[in-house]
């Protein structure tokens, strides 16, 4: 393929180049769809074409409200923040003491400026003290609740789980969890023992001998001599050490440090083991806990009476019961651990652990489902004492400063990116207005262009797109497609998508889409049967005036159709286009799918008549000279001829009719002298009929050797 002269080598560079990344393809059911859809629809229509759905949906999504802000949970966050929110609330309510009246934006979120606030929220209210310090407020404030449990017993708040089952938590209790680090301390563990059963063969005075060595070597008392005199012996007469009994020596210190190293392993691995058993423990506690519905235990008899606490306390005590062997294993596991080294079931009781890591997920779920029952149940009906619940909320607050500063700091996070979106979601929407003005403007324009080209309705016309203040969430554009009714001394401006025809909608439409294509870049456009819904008239503003102008604007224009009568209409208006081309796509069951590429042109039909030629086919061939000729006959009347001349009229007379009227001046004027020729040339063409004889090969190609250059004399060449 070649373009300005050069090959094109990438394929998708030049799609690109012609398509602009969007597909410039009206189909004609898209079009029909169009025209038949309701106005609503064809409105959504135009909003798609001025691409508004991306940039309003990022708007939207930039649109953040303090309602929202709070599903944007903290990873691994704790309800530390929620916690101190629910206690300032009731301080409030109580005591009359504002601990919320700061924005977050403005506080000093150091640790110390949070601890000085949890304790003076306990001084002033709470404990209605003067603590100096945090801890020992926590320490009075644990002795209040402790007494006030001899009275009543906390319910709600020891038995809600202290952790939920995230993703960072379901992967901690995964099975896989444990595989690799309980591989590594029993290859630690094999490892040390070892190295301990070859280190008892050596004694302690072996040690202390090597460590001797070790010091004479440093000291540079001993060379690397075979034999050398001892250091200490000090015998200069006789050597008594010799390089054998050395390295013997030497490995005795070897050995002792190998041990050592193993020894380190092994406890780094132990420790690490120790570690993930004892989280596995607390999580396991934290999700279900324990021990706190009793034997002894009696609820408030309107407790005892409801379905949801039946349902909690059967739940709870069925988790504990199933989960005692997970708990007897962690257990074991970490006495095995802390002892001087595992037991021969460590291997077997890390698998046990392994296998009942699943239980615990799913019978914390069952737990946290009738715990959230019970809860929503209780708040309804139960008034618990609200100084307890005060300060509870307090000491497991003052429990986790540090989480309960994260959370605040996140908060401030969250609250300096909503900024950041409020005023993004501002400049999005200001650019937004002015881009769409400008499009709508030169959107209104073209599409006006384009309809003045394809009707010149006196009392109807598109009038302009209107775009109403923006509104709603997201500040959602809606178009107005506008039509003027009327006569020159009364006009009213109308919904245009609701009044007009069928045919002023088909016009629409195709407006639209080029108007979209030229917005896009595109160089190319494909019309799959664009007209239709037009009458006769307007089938001609299309094929002569829009295509005119399409090609004028830089587009290449490719027309689909089933209609033959509107195919021969764009040939004979565009008859002297130098890129115009015809194919015909044709299929049947012997032959299967053919594309023919030509046969409207003067010059096309010479060819294929001397193809025919050439094969034998002389009557066919003769033919498609009859055929040439009345091409070029039509082409030179359209050209020369009186303007209000209709292509259509000359469909079905014959080439004496069509020189007769009219075409025998412009050949005296452009072509002299070729009238008798022609004339013989089209009586060669009756061979065959009423027992005239077909001429032959050379005659044939005589005859398209005089048509051939005919087109440019008569200047409609292409």
């Amino acid at each position: 393929m070649l373009r300005n002269n050069e090959p094109v080598e990438d394929s998708g560079q030049l799609i690109n180049d012609l398509f602009a990344g969007a597909a410039p393809l009206l189909m004609q059911h898209t079009l029909q769809q169009f025209v038949l859809d309701k106005p609503s629809d064809r409105r959504a229509f135009f909003e798609h074409l001025l691409n508004l759905d991306d940039i309003s949906e990022l708007i939207e999504k930039a649109v953040v409200g303090d309602v929202g802000i709070q599903h944007f949970s903290r990873t691994a966050g704790s309800r530390d923040l929620d916690r101190w929110r629910e206690l300032t609330g009731m301080l409030n309510k109580n005591y009359g003491v504002d601990f919320g009246n700061a924005r977050i934006e403005e506080r000093d979120l150091s640790l110390q400026a949070r601890t000085d606030e949890i304790l003076a929220a306990a001084n002033q209210c709470l404990l209605r003290s003067d603590h100096s310090d945090v801890e020992a407020a926590m320490v009075a404030a644990d002795e209040m609740q402790r007494s006030e449990r001899e009275r009543r017993f906390p319910l709600l708040e020891d038995l809600r789980p202290e952790q939920t089952l995230d993703e960072r938590l379901l992967a901690q209790l995964s099975a896989r969890a444990l595989d690799e680090p309980a591989h590594a301390i029993q290859e630690s563990w094999t490892r040390l023992n070892t190295v301990r059963t070859a280190d008892a063969e050596i004694s302690e005075a072996q040690i202390a001998i090597a460590s001797a060595l070790d010091s004479l070597k440093r000291a540079g008392l001993l060379g690397d001599g075979k034999e050398q005199i001892c250091p200490v012996c000090d015998h200069r007469d006789k050597p008594t050490l010799s390089s054998d009994r050395i390295s013997q020596v030497s490995h005795w210190n070897e050995l002792r440090s190998a041990l050592k190293l193993a020894n380190d392993n092994y406890k780094a691995r132990r420790d690490d083991f120790i570690e993930i058993v004892s989280k596995l423990q607390e999580s396991r506690k934290d999700l279900v806990p324990c021990g706190v519905i009793g034997p002894g235990f009696e609820a408030a008899e309107f407790i005892q009476r409801s379905q949801q606490f039946g349902d909690l306390k059967l739940t709870y005590e069925s988790a504990n019961d199933e989960l005692a062997k997970f708990d007897r294993i962690c257990t074991k596991l970490l006495t095995c651990l802390k002892s001087d080294g595992p037991t021969s079931e460590l291997q077997t009781d890390a698998e046990q652990l392994q296998t009942l890591l699943p239980r615990v997920t799913a019978r914390a779920r069952e737990y946290a489902s009738a715990f959230a029952a019970f809860e929503q149940h209780l708040g309804s009906m139960a008034s618990a004492d609200e100084s307890y619940r005060a300060r509870e909320l307090w000491l497991k607050v003052a429990n986790a400063r540090e989480d309960f500063l994260a959370d605040l700091r996140w908060e401030k996070a969250k609250r300096a990116a909503q900024r950041e979106l409020d005023a993004i979601r501002t400049s999005l929407i200001d650019y937004r207005q002015r881009y769409l003005e400008l499009r709508r403007q030169e959107f209104s324009r073209s599409i006006a262009d384009i309809w003045s080209r394809l009707r010149g309705d006196s009392y109807s016309g598109f009038a302009q797109i209107m775009m109403p203040e923006p509104s709603g969430r997201g500040y959602n554009v809606r178009l107005e497609v506008k039509a003027m009714l009327g006569g020159p001394s009364r006009q009213i401006e109308v919904d245009a998508l609701s009044v007009m025809s069928e045919s002023q909608i088909n016009v629409m439409g195709i407006a639209a889409f080029i108007t979209r294509s030229k917005l896009l870049g595109h160089n190319c456009l494909v019309l799959d049967d664009p007209v239709q819904s037009m009458d006769d008239d307007h089938f001609k503003t299309f094929e002569r005036d829009l295509i005119e102008f399409l090609c004028s604007c830089g587009f290449q224009v490719i027309v689909l159709t089933h209609n033959d009568r509107f195919a021969h209409d764009i040939s004979h208006y565009h008859f002297d286009r130098a890129a115009y081309v015809t194919m015909k796509i044709e299929h049947s069951k012997r032959k299967g799918i053919q594309i023919t590429q030509g046969n409207r042109r003067v010059a096309e039909r010479l060819k294929i008549a001397l193809k025919l030629g050439e094969d034998g086919d002389l009557s066919r061939a003769w033919y498609w000279i009859r055929i040439a000729i009345e091409r070029l006959y039509t082409v030179a009347q359209i050209k020369h001829g009186p303007e209000n001349f209709d292509p259509r009229s000359w469909t079905d007379p014959s080439a004496d009719y069509m020189w007769v009227n009219g075409v025998r001046k412009i050949f005296s004027q452009f072509a002299p002298g070729s009238e008798t020729r022609l004339k013989e040339i089209l009586g060669f063409t009756a061979g065959g009929a009423h027992d005239r004889q077909v001429q032959g090969y050379t005659d044939l190609a005589n005859a398209i050797k005089f048509v051939k250059p005919l087109p440019n004399k008569l200047r409609v060449g292409g």
